[in-house]
């Protein structure tokens, strides 16, 4: 389990874009809108798996400036680290990883669809996104969820996915949550034939004193996803991080909210 957890985080880099709310589409990009348009719009087919960095729970490049409330967590998952521990995380009482630290992980694959007015984003374990291209905004109240409300646009090549809504307990490095009003956006490219990089800054006001910036990247293979399940109450318990069935109720704050 704990090879599991090292390799958990993608690896980042840092970006250099500016942070924004997800501007107009140029008129001349193939939005996606009916399937003549999606024809014109990259190939994204075949299966991707993250490209991971060495570092366990942290971004292989760039550090996320925190604030003095979230300094304590930190410190802890340090000390964790540094023990040769466990990190606790959502993902072991079997609550989904969410947005954005369910991005990428070892284990998972993920491939995308494309249907007229949206974009499915498909997790071999069924953490799917739906980025919505058709146009419309987000809703004045979006509610709190795991994969939040996601909204996109084409500029040439790039999908630009913005979302909100996101629950507070989402986690954005292994173990740690982003807190309320968390703001993500996506810029989805590919940087050449095999790998996908998605640019990302990330606004959370209560985890970070300023955006964070960073990019995942996929490999495309040839792969085909298959089943993963997480079975309910199936907890990882046991300090040699084989997982074993524990029927004590999760800590506060792993729940959805």
């Amino acid at each position: 389990m704990r090879g599991f957890i090292s390799g958990l985080l993608a690896s980042v880099c840092v970006s250099t874009m500016a942070l924004a709310q997800t501007p107009s589409a140029p008129a001349a990009s193939p939005q996606g809108d009916t399937y003549a348009s999606i024809a014109k719009l990259p190939d994204w087919s075949g299966a991707f798996e993250p490209i991971l960095g060495k570092v366990p729970g942290r971004p292989a490049n760039g550090k996320p400036m925190f604030t003095p409330a979230w300094k304590p967590k930190i410190a802890k998952i340090d000390a964790i680290h540094a023990s040769g521990g466990d990190v606790p995380s959502r993902v072991y009482h079997c609550i989904p990883s969410g947005v954005p630290g369910g991005m990428v992980a070892p284990t998972r694959l993920y491939e995308t669809v494309f249907a007229p007015g949206l974009v499915l984003w498909l997790v071999q374990n069924n953490d799917n996104r739906r980025f919505y291209t058709d146009g419309r905004t987000h809703p004045a109240d979006p509610g709190s969820s795991y994969f939040g409300h996601s909204i996109g646009h084409w500029e040439s090549d790039t999908l630009v996915v913005d979302t909100v809504g996101l629950d507070p307990g989402n986690e954005f490095l292994y173990g740690i949550p982003g807190g309320h009003n968390m703001h993500l956006v996506e810029r989805f490219h590919l940087t050449n034939p095999t790998t996908l990089a998605v640019d990302s800054v990330l606004e959370a006001p209560q985890a970070l004193t300023e955006p964070f910036r960073y990019t995942h990247l996929f490999k495309r293979g040839t792969w085909k996803i298959g089943e993963e399940v997480c079975t309910q109450n199936n907890r990882d318990v046991a300090s040699t991080g084989f997982q074993q069935f524990d029927s004590t109720p999760p800590p506060p704050g792993l729940l959805h909210k």
